[in-house]
């Protein structure tokens, strides 16, 4: 069985659609509405959901963040397999049966991505699709399927008992950053696949769009730990096959962020980066102005230009 944990806090426009595209997949499912204190009529929806279909359970608690509504719900999980969804998001039909068949035919796979469509609707838009791969290496995973830049918690399927030891951080923002390399860590297997679609839909309010300097902060710490390790070992391989310099320019990109709003000093670790060929043309251009003048002196010279509001890069 599939165990699917849906937070819920605020979401009363959204939750029926969210519900009915998790409930018409057509697997052997549980869903787990974890009501985080929410203020509105959630929890009377909640409960009546509950209710109506034997499949939904509700839980109520009071507000204490995302991640311990999640944290809530892997507790009253009973799924041999668990995923997260959103309430003010929702899936493609169809899209849990075939990653279902997929699981059942490799029981060696412990978490299973599948695609994503960002910010449907919105000239942001941006669809994520994954190839059909598999890997055995954890920084593989990391770095050549670029997992960073889309580490959310959603959009993967996973054996329960790689939640055993690991739980979301509670108290902190971008908690799906600081939780999935551990999840990956353990996990022996990990597989991308191209079938299934998860909508995440844009949310004005949300962190990412309203995030200061602390949350920047929380964010570029969750990070660091990861890629100074990465950077205490055979850097060569893992930028010729793998990427390295790729993801080190997306945690540099976080690390201006930080400056900028902070005025804070560097705390990436130093790397001779490479500039991949592919990038655009403006951000080859910014990042080697960042290699001539160094990082300090690059932000200073940032500092003098207006920073886009909410942008994390």
């Amino acid at each position: 069985m599939l165990s699917v944990i849906i937070p819920v806090f605020k979401t009363e426009a959204t939750l029926e659609r969210c519900l009915l595209s998790v409930l018409r997949q057509q697997v052997d499912l549980e869903v787990i509405l974890v009501d985080d204190g929410s203020p509105d009529n959630c929890p009377h929806l909640c409960d009546a959901w509950a209710r109506r279909d034997p499949r939904v359970r509700t839980f109520h608690q009071p507000n204490r963040g995302l991640s311990a509504a999640r944290n809530a719900g892997i507790d009253q999980a009973r799924g041999e397999y668990l995923t997260f969804v959103d309430s003010d998001d929702y899936l493609s039909s169809g899209t849990y049966k075939p990653l279902m068949k997929i699981l059942a035919f490799h029981p060696e796979f412990d978490i299973l991505e599948f695609g994503v469509v960002k910010f449907e609707g919105s000239v942001e838009r941006q669809d994520i699709i994954l190839a059909d791969h598999v890997y055995h290496d954890r920084l593989e995973y990391w770095l050549r399927a670029r997992a960073y830049e889309h580490s959310y918690a959603w959009n993967k399927i996973y054996r329960r008992w790689i939640f055993d030891k690991v739980r979301f951080p509670e108290g902190r923002v971008f908690e799906d950053i600081q939780t999935l390399p551990s999840l990956v860590r353990l996990a022996q297997c990990v597989a991308t696949v191209s079938t299934g679609c998860y909508h995440y839909t844009l949310n004005e309010k949300g962190i990412t769009r309203q995030a200061g300097a602390t949350e920047v902060k929380q964010l570029l710490e969750a990070h660091i730990p990861l890629l100074s390790e990465m950077l205490s070992g055979d850097t060569h391989r893992l930028d010729v096959d793998y990427g390295l310099s790729r993801y080190y320019l997306m945690v540099l990109n976080i690390q201006i962020t930080y400056m900028q709003l902070s005025g804070g000093a560097p705390q990436i670790p130093h790397y001779s980066f490479r500039i991949p060929p592919d990038l655009p043309l403006r951000t080859r251009l910014k990042d080697s102005f960042i290699r001539l003048l160094g990082l300090s002196a690059y932000v200073r010279l940032v500092r003098l230009l207006p920073m886009s509001k909410g942008r994390i890069s």
